[in-house]
């Protein structure tokens, strides 16, 4: 994630540019290797979404764009740059109404445009988000890479680099992004821009997270692998302490409350907090796979114990380790819910296909009411009658 003096500037939802980055300390001087050498033209920036990929790219672009080759920021390529309105520097995305880059859209805008030259400097830079680019489409930008002008370089942006076609990937230099430290996420979170008040220097992001306790802070960070750019809407949009708690309630509720708090209360919560069901089913996703984490040891422990059931090793289960949870600070009152019906992996699997199957029906508009009560009664079935699977 790139910061300015002023802190991280957005674009289309995403960080991008500017003079001092934090995190990516290897792979900043990959980049300053690469500007002596220059490997290539043809580039993949590989990471998950919200790990500064796009950011990174346009350092690499700053760089190459640079009148003095470094990213200097005071000439008028970087100044140019910095407003997104270098006429050098493209990024092509999936279309509005789809997630494709369409076939035509490669050929028209990325093949044909390519053999423009460049308009302020002596390089033009296609920033390209190859998620969007099914075969057809990669087959497409094949030649490009092939043979591209000498000015131009391409920077593929993807999540794993392995969907693209190997002989896309053979003729590009790959750079995978760095996982962020704790520290480096916060200090991304600091570094947004403040309210623009003279008196209030504080970004709502920074305002929200120091609300959120110890616990909630560390789900967030073990949820997203430290990923900045996943932690800040979540934290950003709507209250995402209350949903947190109000989750655990539901969990709860699953193993130890009466059909009347999970069909009154619980569902309530629900339609409360409608506009935020990705992020409630997200985090009773999480913690089913941390429950998962329990029955697989105690199966496991009971298979090498042949004769014994898992109900009679569930007690003396060794418990998995800190680090293997997202809810980790909740591991001993996770346990006790667990060991209460001992559910079984084959059950809580059951249960995590429950949670896809009501959040497509409701998406397909099922009756939200009745899809919420029927997946609540049976994921109750499933993880409260496991002694009979």
């Amino acid at each position: 994630m790139i910061t300015e003096e002023g802190g991280i500037t957005a674009e289309s939802g995403s960080f991008v540019l500017a003079t001092r980055m934090i995190g990516q300390a290897g792979n900043l001087a990959r980049l300053r290797q690469w500007r002596d050498s220059m490997p290539g033209n043809s580039y993949i920036f590989a990471g998950s979404k919200g790990s500064g990929r796009r950011s990174l790219a346009r350092v690499w672009a700053q760089q190459l764009l640079c009148d003095d080759g470094i990213g200097c920021g005071r000439c008028r390529s970087c100044r140019l740059h910095y407003q997104f309105s270098h006429p050098d520097c493209t990024v092509f995305e999936a279309d509005p109404d789809s997630s494709l880059i369409p076939v035509a859209r490669v050929r028209s805008e990325i093949s044909g445009d390519i053999l423009t030259l460049p308009t302020v400097g002596e390089r033009r830079v296609f920033i390209i988000d190859a998620d969007a680019l099914n075969e057809a489409g990669q087959n497409a930008l094949l030649k490009t890479l092939e043979e591209p002008p000498v000015w131009a370089f391409i920077i593929l942006i993807v999540t794993v680099p392995e969907r693209l076609l190997p002989t896309i990937r053979s003729r590009c230099v790959l750079l995978r992004m760095e996982p962020y430290t704790a520290t480096e996420v916060e200090a991304i979170i600091a570094a947004l821009p403040g309210t623009g008040n003279a008196t209030d220097s504080v970004n709502d992001a920074t305002r929200h997270w120091q609300r959120l306790d110890p616990g909630q802070r560390e789900f967030l960070l073990n949820l997203t692998d430290n990923s900045p750019g996943q932690i800040i809407p979540l934290i950003t949009d709507g209250d995402f302490g209350a949903i947190y708690n109000g989750t655990r309630d539901v969990f709860r509720t699953l193993f130890t409350g009466g059909l009347t708090d999970l069909l009154v209360d619980c569902t309530a919560f629900f339609k409360e907090n409608r506009d935020s069901l990705s992020l409630i089913f997200q985090l009773i996703a999480a913690r089913l796979r941390d429950f998962m984490l329990f029955a697989a040891v105690a199966e496991r422990t009971a298979s090498e114990e042949q004769g014994v059931s898992t109900a009679d090793t569930a007690a003396r289960t060794p418990l998995p380790a800190d680090k293997d949870f997202i809810f980790a600070r909740e591991r001993d009152e996770m346990r006790q819910l667990w060991q209460k019906q001992r559910s079984s992996t084959l059950r809580i699997g059951r249960a995590l296909s429950l949670l896809n199957e009501a959040e497509t029906a409701i998406a397909n508009n099922a009756g939200f009411d009745i899809a919420i009560s029927n997946m609540l009664l049976q994921l109750r079935k499933e993880l409260t009658n496991a002694r009979s699977g």
